[in-house]
């Protein structure tokens, strides 16, 4: 019995990374270039790219007694400092200048209950690791909600939700020069280069952009 290995490309498996790709695009009848190779061999070496996979991370709170300001306040100002830091913390990875979370970027979004904000970060581990460090924004801000809650429930409510997406699990596109959410999160590439519909995009990888 002959047994397989499946392991992640690395540079040395580029001859036989390229023919197994370029199979691919034959049976679904895609174009394919040797630059859309070169792209997609890139993604797949760089950890730092989406391809790895993706969590979007909402958050948000419902606003139950509108007229004590003094209750919601507090826990509407604290998010603006944790994304604040989180933004700092990138750029300074970005520019080598200290260590990388894994955060990837958030768009803030106002609902008819209240505020909420997707995020996305690099991995579940990275999300995790932010949340439960002491030295940053969010877990003294969690324990002060926690404290205040216990003194009065009915004030507010904080939810939020975790999606672990696959590694090619997401698909992505701006028209007309839009380029919000996950796109100007990671930033994009022409529409051409993931196939021509939908189901080509999402099958062969992570992200997308249209031309404008």
């Amino acid at each position: 019995m002959q047994t397989v290995a499946i392991v992640r490309p690395q540079v040395e498996h580029r001859d036989a990374w390229e023919r197994l790709y370029a199979a691919y695009a034959e049976f679904y009848r895609v174009e394919q270039t040797a630059e859309m190779r070169d792209t997609v061999l890139a993604w797949l070496l760089d950890d730092a790219h989406t391809s790895q996979g993706l969590v979007v991370f909402h958050i948000g709170m419902t606003i139950r007694k509108p007229h004590r300001p003094d209750l919601w306040a507090p826990v509407a100002a604290a998010m603006p400092r944790m994304l604040a830091e989180l933004h700092r913390a990138k750029d300074a990875a970005t520019a080598g200048r200290g260590t990388d979370l894994g955060f990837l970027g958030a768009s803030t979004l106002l609902g008819a209950r209240g505020p909420w904000v997707v995020q996305y970060w690099r991995s579940v581990e990275g999300l995790y690791a932010y949340a439960h460090d002491a030295d940053q924004e969010h877990l003294p801000a969690w324990r002060a909600f926690n404290r205040a809650s216990r003194r009065h429930p009915d004030a507010v409510g904080i939810w939020h939700e975790t999606y672990a997406v696959r590694p090619g699990g997401v698909e992505t596109v701006y028209v007309g020069g839009a380029c919000v959410g996950l796109g100007a999160a990671t930033g994009t590439v022409p529409v051409e280069r993931r196939g021509r519909t939908a189901r080509e995009r999402l099958d062969g990888g992570d992200r997308l952009t249209p031309a404008s």
